[in-house]
């Protein structure tokens, strides 16, 4: 089975994460939360997750074990991701494997081009991060909610939840299953 791992830390903006990964599970793809802090972990809006991963310390998640990783955005949730060396170390070792590593948001800027992961990349975060993917060495793209460069997958924001999920299922799966699941879900 195809198994993506989502950590999650406080402020996290919950229909970034919730969405994707609910695209993700229709299409038979295992979503693995894991709060990188506490088990239970509560998004910008206050809508709390329990992960189903556990806790990261606890968890451990290695990644021999995960196909893809998917890093949610919101502020300041994108900030703590960034400040683990673990979850960089774990990021590092999915990019040099040439796993799928996506990210929405702040989170492609703030963790992914801040770790100098983008360098030399096209990737979309929230506007007003552009600055910090090019101090990264990415080159922004602004014209859709979501894009894909090798094996990265990068999506501007709440509104591109949606799109971003489908894609994420389509880069795991394929085009067929992500155009199946858009009609399940009477997606436009």
């Amino acid at each position: 089975m195809i198994r993506v791992l989502i950590p999650l830390t406080e402020g996290f903006e919950e229909s970034e994460a919730i969405v994707p990964a609910d695209l993700l599970i229709r299409s038979g793809i295992e979503a693995v939360f894991t709060g990188l802090k506490e088990k239970t972990v509560t998004g910008s809006h206050g809508i709390a997750v329990v992960c189903n991963g556990g806790r990261w310390e606890e968890a451990k998640p290695n990644p021999d074990d995960f196909q893809a990783l998917f890093l949610p955005g919101g502020m300041p949730a994108a900030i703590h991701l960034s400040e683990s060396a673990e979850l960089k170390q774990f990021t590092e070792a999915m990019v040099s494997s040439g796993k799928t590593v996506a990210a929405i948001c702040a989170s492609p800027a703030v963790v992914l081009a801040e770790w100098g992961l983008l360098r030399g990349k096209i990737a979309c975060c929230y506007p007003g991060f552009e600055p910090k993917l090019r101090e990264g060495g990415a080159q922004p793209w602004e014209n859709g909610p979501c894009i894909a460069d090798g094996n990265f997958l990068t999506g501007r924001g709440a509104g591109a939840a949606f799109d971003f999920g489908l894609a994420l299922v389509a880069a795991l799966k394929d085009e067929e299953t992500a155009a199946r699941l858009k009609e399940q879900v009477v997606y436009r």
